[in-house]
């Protein structure tokens, strides 16, 4: 049956096989109208284009999937559908969005008694919440996850053990506990097996950002030149994307910038298009700096306000847990910020508020200052987050 050789092929990451199948399944199901099986293989579908990079694709098989469950009160696939919508939204950036899901998936897996998507909820909730820098919750959930189930141990055949021990490592990595991650990475290369060739590369990708952490970035390029061409020739676009993404972080280390920027620009065109901010975000400072330096070596209108986009939420992130500014903006400042925040240049600033370019340029300053900004788009974002505007 297609359907069971499209399972296959996605469990072990090869996604243009199994699209292929997939899509083959459900004309199949279509035809003898079973309804349930139709919905199954949509759900699996949304998992494949996600894996591709299609966001869009997938979210509306995701919607379909779980409208007609809704319909037949299907919980099971009603969960799986909120999970599925829940990894479009975080990879959008719209957190609430993808927060409410998570915990919808979470309520009908409780409802359903399935343990797999109870745990896969909260590995989500707890990868949200290091998004957040809630790190503290973060590992109060992942503990409980591993205390609360008795069946997540090292000896079982399944996968959740590993699931929770991978976000534990990527956790340890986020606080920057190089020793600790090191530590749960190396218990995870010894639970690996041959069946999970997914798996294996999600952990090996960790091990690159733990090298790239500890200054390494030449064993993390070996690493990740040997994973790019298997992610590319079996269609996982979203993987390859991280992947030179990667790349791209090591060669800006080793101060090769031109190869950087190159790659960068590859990402961009997939990502912009799909707006997937957290390809971006969920590798912290580092690709915010590369970004922020890249930026005048894109030319590219949609690149350039993508880009942007990604600046701003990067500012956002940054800023969202500072205090009350210590010296208040003068109404002058204020004036000047809603202007910069809308887009003007320095002497259209001047010119609406009949002043000189140079006391333009001396207030800029002293906002940037005020704000611990170091530039407009920096700015803006922390004013809002203020309340400023």
């Amino acid at each position: 049956m297609p359907g069971y050789v499209g399972g296959q092929a996605l469990r072990t990451g090869q996604l243009e096989q199994a699209r292929q199948k997939y899509s083959e399944a459900r004309a199949f199901w279509e035809r003898s109208s079973n309804v349930q099986a139709r919905r199954g293989t949509t759900l699996a579908l949304g998992a494949v284009y996600f894996g591709q990079a299609e966001l869009y694709l997938a979210e509306a098989h995701y919607r379909q999937a779980l409208h007609e469950a809704q319909e037949h009160e299907d919980h099971l696939d009603m969960a799986a559908g909120h999970l599925g919508l829940a990894r479009i939204f975080y990879a959008w950036n719209q957190l609430p969005q993808a927060e409410h899901a998570a915990h919808m998936a979470q309520e009908f897996g409780e409802q359903v008694a399935d343990l797999e998507i109870q745990v896969q909820a909260q590995l989500f909730l707890a990868r949200l919440e290091i998004a957040r820098g809630e790190n503290a919750q973060a590992k109060l959930r992942l503990i409980a996850l591993l205390t609360r189930h008795s069946t997540l141990s090292p000896s079982d055949d399944g996968f959740l053990y590993r699931d929770v021990l991978l976000s534990q490592a990527q956790l340890q990595l986020a606080n920057c506990e190089l020793t600790l991650a090191q530590h749960s990475l190396d218990d995870l290369m010894r639970l690996n097996d041959q069946r999970f060739p997914t798996f294996r590369e999600a952990v090996a990708l960790s091990q690159v950002r733990l090298l790239l952490a500890q200054g390494e970035p030449q064993a993390a390029l070996h690493v990740l030149t040997i994973l790019l061409p298997d992610a590319q020739a079996e269609g996982r676009l979203r993987q390859t994307l991280e992947i030179q993404i990667l790349l791209a972080l090591a060669n800006a280390s080793q101060k090769h910038l031109p190869e950087a920027r190159r790659l960068l620009h590859a990402v961009l065109a997939q990502a912009s298009a799909q707006d997937d901010l957290r390809l971006f975000l969920d590798e912290g400072k580092a690709m915010a700096n590369l970004l922020q330096s890249s930026l005048p070596s894109i030319h590219e209108k949609a690149y350039r306000a993508f880009l942007r986009r990604v600046l701003l939420a990067f500012s956002a992130v940054s800023s969202s847990s500072q205090a009350p500014l210590l010296e208040p903006l003068t109404p002058q400042e204020q004036r000047v910020l809603h202007l910069l925040a809308s887009g003007h240049s320095n002497p259209e600033i001047a010119r609406e508020l009949t002043v000189s370019i140079n006391t333009v340029k001396v207030q800029v300053q002293s906002i940037y200052r005020k704000l611990n900004a170091h530039n407009r788009v920096e700015a803006s974002a922390i004013a809002r987050l203020q309340g400023l505007m």
